[in-house]
């Protein structure tokens, strides 16, 4: 879901809950309003201080959330690009076959694996490259990458339980049900207001949304940091050619 998507669901939301209060009190007498008034104040105030509760502790949860994975792409690119940094003072033989196997799963990475978490369904693939000709401070990297991986693929699946959405939306449109049967003469400044606080409501909602899922929507996580590590792999890669084969390249 792009900004241009949720920017127009949000307006749409808005204008769509204005039109239904403006379309009430034409059909309703105004004193109908009236006798619902106190009951529907009171709901509200209850309804608001518990949903606002547990909006507060589900966008702390996926905010969090969000962070996970941003922080194992980091770590993950970072051990990467260490190990090539080690594997670059290796004799040729082991050298090469290190950073090619680094270069292929970065590959991997952009071009497929990040596609396939933006569906949810990634395949396995191969996080040990060259892993019989490593040792040391290298094998110590490679564990710590695989981790990392390993902690990103678990975020891509993790979201708010369906349960907790009901209840988001249950109240949020509760909520909105109350703010309809409060009595007021000016029956525009009251549709305005009912529209601007369901816009409101709707943006809380879609926030938490894109944030449920980090590899999707508009707030998405990008594979920068994979992109930044293989041009690094890449330059280490060329520079470990013989002087007469890049001359012929």
């Amino acid at each position: 879901m792009s900004y241009i998507e949720l920017g127009g669901l949000i307006l749409a939301t808005g204008l769509v809950a204005a039109f239904i209060c403006a379309l009430l009190h034409r059909i309703v007498h105004h004193d109908t309003f009236r006798r619902y008034h106190e009951v529907g104040y009171a709901a509200f105030l209850h309804l608001g201080v518990i949903f606002a509760v547990l909006l507060a502790f589900i966008f702390d949860n996926v905010w969090s959330n969000y962070n996970v994975p941003s922080q194992a792409i980091d770590s993950e690119c970072g051990s990467l690009h260490g190990l090539a940094i080690l594997s670059d003072r290796l004799p040729s033989p082991a050298r090469d076959a290190i950073l090619n196997d680094l270069h292929a799963y970065l590959t991997i990475v952009i071009d497929q694996e990040w596609a396939d978490m933006q569906r949810r369904k990634v395949e396995t693939v191969n996080t040990d490259p060259a892993d019989n000709q490593v040792r040391g401070q290298m094998l110590n990297l490679l564990a710590a990458a695989h981790q990392s991986r390993e902690t990103r693929l678990y975020q891509m699946t993790q979201g708010v339980p369906g349960l907790v959405w009901g209840l988001l939306i249950i109240f949020a449109s509760t909520l909105i049900g109350c703010m309809l049967v409060f009595a007021a003469e000016a029956s525009t400044s009251k549709a305005v207001l009912v529209g601007v606080f369901t816009s409101s409501l709707t943006l809380a909602l879609l926030t938490v949304r894109v944030l449920d899922f980090p590899f999707e929507s508009a707030l998405q996580l990008s594979p920068r940091d994979f992109n930044g590590t293989l041009e690094k792999v890449d330059r280490l890669i060329a520079a470990a050619q013989p002087q007469g084969w890049r001359a012929t390249e």
